[in-house]
């Protein structure tokens, strides 16, 4: 008996076996899941990479729609190309499933294949879809919602406050056979890392404002930012208003590898951002032996190396009791194991049960 074939539907995805920056996340899923050879996976993915060409990733074939994010007219392009394609991947090889990520457009159109070629549908919500809904996530809704798995409670109950209800909760994993193991009694010569897009809802300058704070009574503070985005400019003019040069590196986008390198050279986790659905970096940090302070977003629980902080100043003060313990070593914590999180959805893909 054949491996059932399931479509991912995906905003975005790799361009490439190189490619670790794009979704690192799911792409260690499709990696992994496609390792287990327990299914045959295939992936269309909306709007990146820019490219109309099908092309094979390890073990699946992509087909790329080649979006690149357009609106209007555009998009509705985009919507019935990829519809098209869809059915001719069905007429080829049949679909067994249908796994769209994010609650949005490949949402909408999963709930549409699924209709019209009687194929069960599984979507995960995977970012901020709840967190300011726009018209498609209403759109979704009011036609049908579909069966939707959540990461975290801390997003159940935004999904509940939207008005709608998960048919599970399954959280992401880390992929440890792709990342590198922690260093033992690594010199941890970076006090505070910053990671993350540079866009409004993560608040970098938070960030800023918090080293400001800190070097007055650590004069030889040493903090790192990772990411890009569209703060960037006016991050860059903020440090050298604040005077922080001397104390904070804006390191823009860095691949996966190298981010985790800095991980495991940190010793703090700042994480500023005001909603997360669950956070993989909270996993990476925690692997990576790392202290964090955050606001309470995605998966953060409070414990001995991890501050839950309700409002900025006690963002501050968190980093100052964790900078007071930050000489003492801190053991790797593995959270979830992402070989967990590809069992609990091949059993969704089980066509009795999806």
């Amino acid at each position: 008996m054949s491996p059932p074939h399931i479509l991912l539907l995906t905003p975005g995805f790799p361009k490439d076996e190189n490619d670790d920056s794009c979704i690192p996340a799911l792409q260690s899923y499709v990696r992994l899941q496609g390792a287990n050879r327990e299914m045959e996976l295939t992936i269309v993915t909306l709007h990146y990479p820019f490219v109309d060409t099908r092309y094979h990733w390890f073990e699946s074939v992509v087909y790329p729609m080649n979006g690149m994010n357009e609106g209007g007219i555009g998009r509705l392009k985009l919507w019935y190309r990829t519809i098209r394609k869809i059915r001719e991947i069905h007429r080829a090889k049949p679909l067994h499933g249908i796994h769209s990520f994010w609650y949005g457009e490949c949402t909408l159109l999963g709930e549409y294949v699924k209709r019209v070629l009687d194929v069960p549908h599984l979507n995960t919500a995977m970012g901020q879809e709840f967190y300011r809904p726009s018209w498609i996530q209403y759109l979704i809704k009011w036609w049908r919602s579909p069966s939707t798995v959540a990461l975290s409670r801390r997003q159940i109950t935004s999904m509940h406050e939207f008005g709608i209800e998960p048919i599970s909760q399954v959280p992401w994993g880390l992929d440890l056979a792709r990342i590198p193991s922690p260093k033992n009694h690594v010199s941890r010569d970076i006090d505070i890392l910053w990671v993350g897009s540079l866009i409004e809802i993560k608040q970098p300058s938070q960030c800023l404002e918090a080293i400001s704070r800190l070097g007055i009574l650590h004069p030889g503070i040493h903090a790192v930012m990772i990411g890009g985005g569209e703060l960037l400019t006016a991050l860059r003019m903020e440090i050298e208003r604040l005077d922080l040069a001397r104390h904070i590196e804006l390191k823009g986008d860095l691949s996966r590898g190298e981010v985790l390198d800095f991980m495991n050279r940190s010793k703090i986790l700042l994480h500023t951002s005001r909603f997360e659905s669950f956070g993989m970096v909270y996993l990476e940090a925690l692997y990576y032996g790392m202290r964090i302070v955050s606001y309470p977003t995605g998966i953060a629980r409070e414990s001995s190396g991890w501050i839950i902080a309700n409002h900025f100043e006690e963002l501050v003060n968190g980093c100052t009791q964790m900078l007071a313990l930050s000489q003492d070593e801190k053991e790797s914590e593995l959270l979830f194991d992402l070989s967990e999180t590809c069992s609990r959805y091949a059993a969704f893909y089980q066509p009795q049960k999806v």
